[in-house]
């Protein structure tokens, strides 16, 4: 959602948008606020943002049709809707005839969007339910006087921030599906956590992959968390009991911007321990985990990937997913940085759930490579729970490879 003032500043008698961005509910996210002045505020010099045009005004006025409220809700609609209401501001400017042209530019790392007209007029931030423009099309609103603010070789920018800074989930906008509710990624976890067995891997059905950083939170939590928010991604964290008081903002700050799942109290060898203590190791963590954060535990890995069959059967009565991976980065063995993000990269596929360590520095150098490449793959890293909405796994597979014995002692 988005809200808008149109200001103008004591300086200039340009007028000033200013618009809120509330993010996806699912993201967590922090709302922002961004002012757009018109270009005739700045240099002359500077170049038009890329994928704009500008055109003169027509001296004819047709009339534009709304796209029916059908089409609105349709994904590929949507985006011409944004930049319908952003050419309705246009349109009520009370301007002589003018034409612009709407353009979609992605936002915050594609998690959002921005539609960016130009017009020979500065527009009013109100509505005119009667006028509609197409992305990249041009179109002509009806007539009115001539603009009365001084413009630059009669050309003003129109930027209808108010309508066009928009949580893509929430408008259908996105490229792909809108992320999961809360209740559809329990439901998925719970669905795969009622098999008592691990999961390696989600299902191949979209670009989508996980993640995940054990061991944590520590030193470098807050940076790892950095990158991932450059890129809009939403990492999963498995983190050990013992250290939540000294970390607990950061703990916070992980389930705000993630998923967070347990890994034991003070990360023993699970089955070179009595099943006694191997319940008392989940069960403190999950219980001193939800006490901070709030939120009920899903998730849990076992140190070193080894589990027990009497914890299975414990975690699949509490509903708790037990979540192993498809790739080891092996920064936990010794590996070099650079074969780090190597063997990362490798393992980036549909479905894919990797494992790193947020407390190591190798591991930071080699996921600050590895974000944007996975980004320019044309991939989005999602938490587990997310992944598993978003790509079932086929749970034949799942109960097949856990049928082979890994991951059990």
């Amino acid at each position: 959602m988005a809200t808008a003032t149109n200001t103008k500043p004591a300086m200039s008698m340009m007028p000033m948008i200013t618009a809120t961005i509330t993010p996806r509910p699912s993201s967590r996210g922090m709302p922002t606020t961004i002012a757009c002045a018109p270009p005739t505020m700045m240099s002359t010099s500077r170049p038009r943002p890329a994928g704009t045009r500008l055109s003169r005004p027509t001296a004819r006025a047709s009339t534009i049709t709304a796209p029916s409220s059908t089409q609105r809700n349709d994904g590929p609609q949507n985006s011409s809707s944004t930049a319908s209401a952003a050419a309705r501001r246009i349109a009520n400017s009370r301007r002589r005839p003018i034409s612009a042209w709407c353009h979609l530019v992605p936002w915050r790392g594609g998690s959002s969007s921005i539609a960016i007209c130009i017009s020979d007029t500065a527009p009013r931030v109100t509505a005119n339910p009667t006028a509609t423009v197409a992305p990249g099309r041009l179109g002509t609103v009806p007539a009115a006087r001539r603009a009365s603010l001084p413009t630059m070789r009669r050309i003003a920018f129109a930027i209808a921030a108010a309508a066009a800074l928009i949580a893509l989930p929430t408008t259908g906008i996105a490229k792909g599906p809108a992320m999961p509710s809360e209740a559809e990624q329990q439901e998925a976890v719970a669905r795969v956590a009622a098999l008592g067995i691990p999961l390696y891997e989600a299902g191949v059905q979209g670009k989508y992959l996980a993640i995940t950083m054990d061991d944590g939170p520590g030193s470098y939590t807050e940076k790892v968390m950095d990158e991932f928010r450059k890129y809009g991604f939403r990492p999963t964290f498995f983190v050990n009991g013992k250290k939540f008081e000294q970390w607990s903002d950061t703990l916070r700050r992980e389930s705000r911007e993630g998923a967070v799942g347990d890994h034991t109290w003070s990360h023993p060898y699970l089955p070179g321990i009595p099943v006694s203590r191997q319940l008392s190791e989940v069960s403190r963590s999950m219980t001193a985990l939800t006490n901070i954060t709030g939120d009920r535990v899903q998730l849990f890995r076992p140190p070193y990937g080894s589990t027990t069959l009497p914890l299975n059967a414990w975690l699949k009565r509490k509903g708790v997913l037990n979540v192993l991976w498809s790739t080891d980065s092996r920064d936990s063995l010794g590996a070099s940085r650079e074969e780090i993000l190597s063997i990362s990269k490798a393992g980036v596929k549909p479905g894919a759930i990797i494992l790193m360590h947020e407390n190591r520095g190798q591991t930071y150098w080699a996921l600050n490579r590895l974000l944007p490449w996975i980004k320019k793959q044309g991939y989005t890293v999602v938490t587990v729970p997310e992944l598993i909405a978003l790509n079932p796994p086929d749970l034949a597979a799942v109960k097949r490879r856990a049928g082979a014995g890994v991951g059990f002692r």
